[in-house]
């Protein structure tokens, strides 16, 4: 499998810093909701009405797993409840002189999906895209 790049700046996800378009593809592609783009940044539209905004700091409610360790574990959540209950993820904090995180997501012990990032909400939706793109693509 091709490594999956963003749609919205052409950057494959294993380089991908935390940004806004990060939460925007981790919410259409792992969360499966609607993202529609505005001058500001995203807005999130869930059963067609507005829910969320990523960028418009005039909205009250935000989507942020790049930054958000709560947004991250929702998007966790949806991956388990989407692939079922075999599905298991780890979480491993790596401390060297840089802080490295990894977050793991498998559902055996043979195919396992592992994202890295220098925060855990990074890591988190690094895992997420990976594991949602090797989904896509059986």
């Amino acid at each position: 499998m091709p490594e999956p790049t963003c749609p919205h700046c052409g950057t494959k996800i294993t380089e991908h810093p935390a940004t806004l378009c990060l939460s925007a593809w981790v919410a259409e592609m792992c969360m499966g909701w609607e993202v529609r783009s505005r001058d500001f940044g995203w807005s999130v539209y869930i059963n067609g009405g507005w829910a969320y905004s990523i960028g418009n700091h005039h909205m009250n409610a935000f989507f942020y797993p790049h930054v958000d360790i709560a947004a991250a574990m929702e998007v966790v959540e949806q991956i388990t409840a989407s692939v079922g209950e075999s599905l298991r993820y780890t979480a491993l904090w790596w401390m060297n002189q840089d802080k490295w995180y990894e977050f793991e997501i498998n559902d055996s012990y043979e195919d396992e999906t592992i994202g890295f990032g220098e925060t855990a909400p990074l890591a988190i939706c690094r895992c997420a895209i990976l594991a949602a793109a090797k989904e896509k693509a059986e």
